[in-house]
């Protein structure tokens, strides 16, 4: 046995025998199963948030501290778990542990003192870990409210989020889940600001990931900046990207994504295919080679098979959002209403403020003449900077199917003026474009 098995063998052994000091001590003082968790903070924590302090203007909402700090982390769970990046593990939380820690409670009926102990034991080990905590506070003005939100991390009091906000409280735990998870994780922060369509922040996301010391996650996010490019037709930036991660790491399995995507976008779909197969033959359990595959099977117009493929992207990946648009799109494309409205409506159910999976979906009522339902939708996203465009149009064609001429006359002159001032970026005119010309042609 070499030197650096025996290190191993003892390090495992020690963390066995503090393992099983620790259920021991359990066992003693009646923490039970609870108290077991104090070791798995242990060796999974990086981080344990205390109570955020909240105003009485959140307090007055039914919003106390631990509530409030209950809805940010699962937020910040949400944004996690539902946008389609590669990563799996995020810096924020430990693996399998999405609650407000115990350790910030004495045990109730035990008098131990939960997070007495955690910290006797990382003392013990000689470990090092962070606090975050904060608090939001409320200052009236003569138009509302601002909320200013400070969030540090201790023992070093460096300030994670230092932010100010207008809106509900809603509102502000939403920001307040973002910035901290910007702060905390910036390319899961990138790839969430992309799956909600907002490509100026996950580009400003992407430059902190690239600039900062966390080298691990710079393949993730050079990944997805050439999804950006490609999806903005940028096809000589997104090669540099491919190339510069193919250079930095050759074997990095969701880059065969970006390059099937690449090959797509120039018509070789054979390429693309043979590309999304290898993925598959490298990570069978992932759904990226499968959403490759099925696009390249549809670019072949293989339909069948395509549709296979979409089928195991969702059930490989039914808690993100993206699966269900694209399943969504291809049964549109086949003209089966009932399998689109399906999926549409399954994945809508659930992201309900996902821009383009409900726009789509309100596409969808709209063909089935489900006019009222399509409007409420459409209406949703009418103060969306980014997808009010989109909204605008399906309300258009909305009121031109049912011939309510003179709303449709007031309504193209409106959209004709927003347009003056926001005109259609090269990804929206691929997008809607053709329904914008004969909605005001």
């Amino acid at each position: 046995m070499d030197i650096s098995s025996t290190w191993t063998q003892k390090f495992n052994d020690l963390m066995a025998s503090i393992k099983n000091g620790i259920v021991a001590l359990a066992s003693v003082f009646g923490i039970g199963v609870t108290g077991i968790g104090v070791y798995n903070g242990v060796s999974s924590d990086e981080l344990s948030v205390e109570e955020i302090k909240v105003p009485s203007a959140f307090e007055e909402q039914g919003y106390k501290s631990d509530i409030t700090t209950l809805r940010i982390l699962d937020e910040i769970k949400k944004y996690q778990n539902s946008n389609a990046s590669a990563k799996e593990r995020v810096s924020f939380f430990g693996a399998g542990n999405q609650q407000m820690p115990t350790s910030n409670l004495q045990l109730a009926g035990t008098g131990v003192d939960v997070k007495a102990v955690q910290s006797y034991i990382r003392d013990s080990l000689g470990m090092v870990t962070a606090k975050v905590g904060g608090e939001i506070t409320a200052r009236k003005e003569a138009d509302g409210i601002e909320y200013h939100i400070k969030i540090r991390k201790t023992p070093e009091n460096h300030v994670l989020v230092d932010e100010k906000v207008r809106g509900s409280v809603e509102d502000v735990i939403h920001r307040t889940s973002m910035k901290l998870l910007e702060s905390t994780d910036p390319h899961i922060a990138a790839a969430t600001y992309w799956s909600s369509g907002d490509e100026v922040n996950a580009l400003r996301m992407i430059d902190i990931v690239l600039s900062n010391a966390n080298l691990a996650d710079d393949k993730y996010s050079l990944n997805l900046r050439a999804y950006i490019h490609i999806t903005n037709k940028r096809l000589d930036e997104a090669q540099k990207d491919i190339d510069r991660l193919t250079l930095s790491d050759p074997d990095f399995v969701p880059l065969l994504s970006a390059k099937s995507w690449i090959a797509r976008e120039k018509g070789d779909f054979s390429e693309s295919l043979r590309l999304s197969d290898e993925q598959i033959r490298r990570a069978p359990d992932k759904w990226w080679g499968y959403l490759s595959r099925a696009q390249s099977l549809q670019g072949l117009k293989q339909a069948d098979e395509a549709e296979k493929s979409y089928r195991k992207v969702l059930a490989l990946r039914p808690e993100v959002p993206g699966p269900y648009l694209s399943v969504g799109r291809f049964f549109l494309a086949k003209s089966d209403m009932p399998l689109a409205l399906e999926a549409l409506r399954t994945g809508a159910s659930q992201f309900n403020k996902h821009p383009l999976l409900n726009l789509t979906y309100a596409d969808a009522l709209r063909q089935q003449k489900m006019f009222v339902y399509a409007e409420s939708l459409y209406r949703q996203f009418l103060s969306d900077p980014k997808f009010k465009t989109y909204a605008l149009i399906g309300m258009g064609e909305s009121l031109s199917e049912q011939q309510k001429t003179e709303e449709l006359k007031a309504h193209q002159e409106v959209l004709r003026q927003h347009l003056k001032i926001n005109p259609l970026t090269p990804n929206d005119a691929k997008l809607i474009g053709k329904r914008l010309d004969a909605l005001i042609s």
